[in-house]
């Protein structure tokens, strides 16, 4: 806490500290109307993608209507639209290195002092890319991957090359070693039952790699697309599951790995601790506005399109405020009860 304080005070001064603090507690409240800014924003640089993944919610989508966001009109927004914010995630439909400015991206952030997180699948991590995300203090990387094995991690990942995205994590993993970089790694996998044998593996890969943090999360049922359907999922199989998630626990504490577990409730809950709605906001590739990464295909949440109008008019719009009431009752979305965030 003390690092956001301060990093908030060299941001926006003490109105800054003050509206971080404001959001804090409305975070608890949950009011239709927020009185504070969100404290995080999300971007995806693109909606294209280099893999096709048997599990993605790309396929429920046309891949054609597709695209990279405007950097020049990014950074405009940035610039007159969120004065207030101090964390920015990346993560999208689309792979977010594909953006030909992605580092670009990562420098403007830099030199705004803001905390900032990547999700990637590992395959565009050039020696270019590798030390932009060093030189400009990236602070966290979420690398995916699937499967510990050839076979299966490139059978999960369409068009991914195992050999050559375990030499880039390893060549990732060694120049954060060498620059004495502060970026934390994390090796992040999605829960199948195509890839449940291999989860203690994923242990053993981290180990190998010098990697001290996994994440194990279920799929998300979106659209019921692919392998993104109860069958192939952790909670449709649990018993099927729970010994390869107990080997998986027994592992990380021999190696002194750091192992989470996401999504593992069962699909009934309800999920009533989402903040998502009051602290953070999402933008599509192309200006639209969604209130996090979850929600991002089904317009009805779309509060409206950033490169057309103002935020301070769609914060606390009428599907904004809609949304919020949605979040905190026993009504909430499809998606908010599968969300691999909670």
């Amino acid at each position: 806490m003390i690092e956001y304080t301060t990093k908030a005070l060299s941001r926006a001064g003490f109105s800054g500290l003050k509206n971080l603090i404001h959001n804090y507690y409305e975070c608890k409240a949950k009011p239709l109307v927020c009185k504070s800014w969100p404290a995080t924003v999300m971007s995806e640089p693109s909606g294209n993608c280099n893999l096709r993944c048997r599990m993605c919610v790309r396929s429920a989508i046309n891949y054609r209507k597709q695209g990279d966001i405007d950097f020049d009109k990014w950074v405009k927004v940035m610039d007159n639209e969120f004065s207030f914010w101090h964390f920015h995630g990346f993560i999208g439909i689309g792979e977010p290195l594909y953006h030909k400015n992605f580092v670009d991206m990562i420098e403007y952030l830099d030199n705004r002092n803001i905390w900032k997180f990547l999700v990637t699948n590992s395959t565009l991590l050039t020696d270019n890319t590798i030390d932009g995300l060093i030189t400009y203090n990236l602070n966290r990387i979420f690398l995916s991957v699937d499967a510990a094995t050839k076979k299966t991690l490139e059978k999960i990942r369409g068009g991914l090359h195992y050999e050559s995205t375990m030499s880039k994590i390893q060549n990732l993993v060694e120049q954060v070693k060498k620059r004495n970089s502060k970026l934390e790694i994390i090796l992040q996998s999605v829960c199948l039952k195509e890839n449940a044998l291999e989860l203690p593996e994923l242990i053993n890969l981290a180990y190998k790699l010098g990697i001290k943090e996994v994440r194990f999360q279920d799929i998300e049922l979106k659209f019921d697309v692919g392998w993104s359907t109860k069958e192939h999922s952790l909670r449709g199989n649990r018993n099927y599951f729970q010994k390869y998630i107990d080997e998986s626990i027994k592992r990380a504490k021999k190696f002194g790995i750091d192992l989470k577990l996401y999504n593992m409730n069962d699909y009934t809950d309800i999920r009533k601790n989402c903040f998502a709605p009051w602290n953070q906001v999402y933008i599509r590739w192309n200006g639209l506005i969604t209130p996090c990464c979850t929600t991002l295909i089904d317009k009805t949440y779309f509060y409206g399109n950033i490169f057309e109008e103002h935020f301070k008019d769609m914060w606390n719009n009428k599907k904004a405020q809609k949304f919020r009431a949605l979040a905190r009752s026993n009504k909430q979305p499809e998606q908010c009860k599968n969300c691999s965030c909670l």
